[in-house]
């Protein structure tokens, strides 16, 4: 590359310029799709160290900016990535590098389930890459308490967000192809994932370590998992339908709630378990029931209903990343005596 020296005049002195000089490292620079490469460009420089702007081309219509970036390559293929560098004179110099990104190695699932009246199959290939990702993860630690729990992460880590978003907009799509765009289609929606968490996932509690909490993509490969796990199943699946969606951490018990109106609490055909929270209504989830014993949406097991609950506990308001400790109690329409007043108790902030 022939580089030409800017030569500026100002007053008894002449400025040559030194165009800046590209150079990046990519990590890593192969591997199965979706893969996430890093890529750091600190070892570019200008002999003037006035470079102003680092620009990159990922090859597949996507671009960057900033010294330190990262890309995630969804689909095979050879990638030549571009880096461009620019000093403050308009002077630039670029950098190339292959990434090569094969087929992907995945795990093939197959999935059944009653739902809606319908016997539904679902095959599902998942990317091993994205599994590993999480296998490697060994910090998990149950819960303690609001001060000693994590368990948001388990619901938003972004790494995996592609994937259960595809997952949750397939659950969506199944229900729109069968009722259209029907003001209600939110509860359908909710219902059928929950009848796929409840039915084809079937309850194993943890033995080895005793507690194991899994993420989504973990759960759907063992094709098995306790109450955190088929909870965060279902709060990943469906929080990207856009609505509120919590984890309850229970005395002895991990269970879900979802954003729901009061029109559908005070008019459906069971009864609906539910609370109330920064002025919005949640029913009850419970995600851990073997066929057939198929949970509706806000109906509390015989089981968990006087057994399980206390007066304290935790949620995760995994749409905003937060814990709040409550003191509640869930609002079950088989216990209700003469008024709302009797039975039910606002949230309470943290003391």
């Amino acid at each position: 590359m022939l580089a030409l020296a800017v030569v500026s005049l100002t007053g008894c002195f002449a400025f040559f310029n030194s165009p800046p000089v590209a150079r990046f490292q990519a990590d890593p620079v192969s591997g199965p799709a979706p893969l996430f490469v890093s890529f750091d460009a600190s070892g570019s420089y200008d002999p003037n160290e006035d470079i102003t702007e680092y620009r990159w081309n990922f090859d597949d219509g996507a671009v960057g900016y900033g010294v330190s970036v990262g890309h995630m390559y969804t689909s095979p293929g050879s990638y030549v990535v571009t880096l461009t560098v620019e000093d403050s004179f308009g002077e630039t110099d670029s950098y190339l590098q292959s990434i090569e990104v094969t087929a992907p190695q995945t795990y093939d699932r197959y999935f059944t389930w009653r739902s809606d009246g319908s016997f539904w199959e679902w095959s599902m290939n998942i990317s091993k890459s994205l599994y590993d990702y999480y296998l490697s993860k060994t910090d998990r630690y149950w819960c303690e308490g609001p001060s000693a729990c994590d368990w948001y992460k388990y619901v938003t880590d972004p790494y995996d967000d592609d994937y259960v978003d595809y997952l949750a907009s397939e659950l969506e799509r199944a229900m729109r192809d069968r009722y259209g765009s029907v003001s209600w289609l939110y509860y359908k929606v909710l219902q059928f994932a929950l009848d796929f968490v409840t039915a084809a996932i079937p309850y194993t509690k943890d033995t080895n370590p005793e507690e194991w909490p899994r993420y989504p993509v973990e759960t759907l490969v063992a094709e098995e998992g306790d109450c955190e796990d088929t909870s965060i199943l279902y709060i990943s699946l469906v929080r990207s339908l856009g609505h509120g969606a919590h984890l309850l951490i229970l005395p002895g018990h991990v269970a879900a709630s979802v954003e729901v109106d009061w029109s559908f609490i005070d008019t459906a055909a069971y009864p609906v378990g539910w609370y109330e929270y920064q002025e919005r209504y949640y029913a009850f989830i419970e995600t851990t029931g073997d066929p057939p014993n198929y949970f509706l949406v806000g109906e509390i097991p015989a089981g968990v209903e006087f057994g399980e609950f206390g007066t304290d506990w935790w949620i995760y308001d995994v749409s905003q990343h937060t814990m709040s400790q409550v003191t509640a109690k869930i609002h079950h329409p088989q216990t209700q005596l003469d008024s709302l007043n009797d039975w039910f108790e606002d949230l309470k902030p943290p003391s």
